[in-house]
């Protein structure tokens, strides 16, 4: 990692990324992999990040790893970018947060990469999860409930859910929300169910939804029925 050749660094980084997906870690290597999102090649700072994403998966964390990933946020690469919001996603599921992200992450929604607006709506479902929330998301995300991509659709419904618990609900999301109950991919389907349940729960209901809800109770997934039956409840209710 200290090497002089900044292929050597990307590639000392991306192997120690893989090792750590097979369980091969070192706690001291943590601190050194955070050193590197400050390196001046753009692909040591990917690995690096990437590498971070592999050791938190493992447990092993560092606490000034968040403020030096918020700032890859502004990276001019989309690479870094995208696994610097994916490393923020981990280490905030595991409690290492930093409210300076969100900022960046709701800004990160119009990015031109679609991986990266998938990472980033997911980023910002973990922080809402925790409380944390962005006035300038929502209306993002419900945009993004029409992306061409099915995991941005997915995850911007999922935030879109997170962000009504806390109650931030934008009645306007329901309409297509409700349309994506019936959408072809499985996990578009359990993010908008997700949503629709919870938007139910503030009292935001649809005409509509009920008699999709009623065919989802039918859905080949085991989660999207157990939700779908939830939300069918509150309906009812």
């Amino acid at each position: 990692l200290g090497e002089e050749d900044e292929e050597a660094r990307s590639m000392a980084a991306w192997t120690l990324g893989s090792y750590a997906e097979r369980g091969l870690v070192a706690s001291e290597v943590t601190e050194k992999l955070v050193g590197l999102l400050e390196d001046e090649g753009v692909g040591v700072r990917d690995r690096a990040a990437w590498a971070l994403i592999k050791y938190a998966e493992r447990e092993l964390v560092s606490p000034d790893a968040v403020n030096k990933l918020v700032n890859l946020l502004d990276d001019d690469y989309d690479e870094v970018r995208l696994n610097a919001a994916w490393a923020i996603s981990t280490y905030a599921r595991g409690g290492l947060i930093n409210p300076d992200a969100l900022k960046k992450l709701a800004k990160l929604l119009d990015d031109e990469r679609e991986e990266v607006r998938d990472v980033a709506a997911y980023a910002l479902a973990v922080y809402a999860e925790r409380g944390l929330t962005h006035p300038d998301a929502v209306k993002r995300l419900v945009k993004l409930l029409d992306d061409e991509m099915e995991e941005v659709r997915r995850s911007a419904a999922l935030a879109l859910g997170e962000y009504a618990r806390r109650g931030h609900a934008r009645p306007e999301a329901l309409d297509t929300l409700v349309r994506l109950l019936e959408d072809w991919n499985v996990e578009v389907r359990r993010g908008a169910v997700y949503a629709v349940a919870r938007y139910a729960e503030k009292g935001h209901r649809h005409p509509g939804a009920l008699r999709k809800l009623s065919k989802l109770l039918n859905d080949e997934d085991d989660e999207v029925r157990e939700i779908a039956e939830y939300a069918y409840s509150l309906y009812e209710g």
